[in-house]
């Protein structure tokens, strides 16, 4: 009877394992952007991907599987130590134990799955797995003595373990060098997990970008009412050619990316700005409506980098709330006139160098450089002249 018993605690605890494994393996996908399976994501009331993704999937920085992955383990532990021959009698300190742990996963369980049911409206399978796994090893404890005596098993588990801990120091001490050796190694796997996504997915950018053709992207202008403008070392022998829109929300999200790389490898990287603005007004590809201040703001940082002030003018326009999408041309040709105080910029020549015809041929002549290119968007991104498939933190 024992022996079965411990068969079927040992049984449980592995399937609460493996669902608290993949649980931590979906919740590690999900950081790296890549979706659950299918058979986890089954409709808008069961899906595991909406609940791993919420703030309630982790604690102290950690998947909840992570706890889930120590209990079970610890759960076969203390078990096995249970069943040992202990003298004539089973120890019934751990044994009592086991069965207020056991109880605590009950009510943890019916916790996480009234937050899961009533705060994210939606229930994951996995855990719901994990929840019936839960009770399955309280019944199976909860019988290892006379069901009458669970108070009183209760209310002694916590003292009885701490008299064995007085009375069997060897003991207790090797249940507690394998409790800390289960605690390290579930507390690595999603470490682990996370390396090996990394990689995987670095190793999979790595393949698209060497796939890619290398074009040959003319060199930039370094002088003259049309040079281009770069930050970076000049001789830098990585040439990343980035064409954006300022008005372009995904642009405005990579400036952040692109502003940390440039400041991480000063030395080995060479950061091109090429503008492709969205906009009929100077771009001829565009036929109706859209960014209607893109122009504009393209105007703006080329002719402040004829002042010198190309960087500073560029991280004006990229944090301007005045280019959002909806905002009226009127406020923000108001916006960039304040720019050119806050910039300390000469507003009559930047006046006049806005409404050159060179600055527009300038602009339009980035525009044709793109489209020959093959540029379907922005922001897009050439490295050594190599095109990046969605340019994001990740890939850079």
């Amino acid at each position: 009877m024992k022996t079965l018993r411990l068969f079927f605690i040992v049984l449980l605890s592995f399937l609460g394992m493996f669902l608290s494994l993949w649980s931590i393996w979906v919740h590690s996908n999900l950081r790296f952007g890549i979706a659950a399976q299918s058979f986890c994501n089954i409709n808008a009331s069961l899906n595991c991907e909406t609940v791993l993704q919420s703030p309630y999937a982790t604690f102290l920085g950690a998947p909840l599987g992570v706890y889930g992955l120590f209990y079970y383990l610890a759960f076969i532990i203390l078990a096995v130590h249970v069943h040992k021959p202990h003298g004539d009698e089973e120890p019934r300190a751990l044994s009592d134990f086991l069965l207020l742990i056991s109880l605590l996963s009950i009510v943890v369980s019916i916790v996480l799955f009234l937050i899961s049911h009533f705060q994210i409206g939606v229930l994951c399978p996995i855990c719901l797995a994990m929840y019936t796994v839960n009770t399955l090893l309280f019944l199976l404890v909860l019988f290892l003595q006379p069901i009458s005596q669970i108070m009183h098993r209760l209310a002694r588990s916590v003292p009885g373990v701490l008299t064995l801990a007085k009375h069997d120091s060897k003991h207790t001490g090797w249940i507690t060098v394998e409790l800390s050796i289960v605690f390290l190694f579930s507390f690595l796997i999603p470490h682990g997990f996370d390396y090996y996504q990394g990689q995987r997915l670095f190793q999979g950018l790595v393949r698209d970008f060497l796939s890619q053709p290398q074009l040959e992207i003319p060199e930039m202008r370094q002088d003259g009412v049309s040079r281009d403008f770069f930050q970076g070392n000049k001789d830098a022998p990585i040439r990343l050619v980035e064409f954006f829109d300022y008005q372009c929300p995904a642009c405005r999200d990579l400036f952040d990316t692109i502003e940390q790389i440039a400041q991480e490898f000063p030395q080995m990287l060479r950061i091109e700005y090429r503008n492709y603005p969205l906009d009929q007004s100077c771009n001829p590809i565009i036929q109706q409506s859209f960014h209607d201040n893109a122009c504009q703001a393209a105007m703006f940082s080329r002719c402040a980098g004829l002042q010198d002030k190309f960087s500073a003018a560029h991280l004006f326009l990229m944090t301007l709330q005045d280019l959002d999408l909806d905002v009226d041309p009127t406020r923000f040709r108001e916006a960039l006139t304040q720019g050119m105080v806050t910039l300390h910029l000469d507003s009559d020549e930047m006046q006049t160098c806005m409404a050159s015809k060179e600055q527009r041929a300038k602009v339009q002549r980035d525009i044709m450089l793109g489209e020959m290119l093959g540029l379907q968007g922005t922001p897009s991104v050439w490295i050594n002249g190599r095109f990046v498939k969605n340019p994001n933190e990740e890939a850079l």
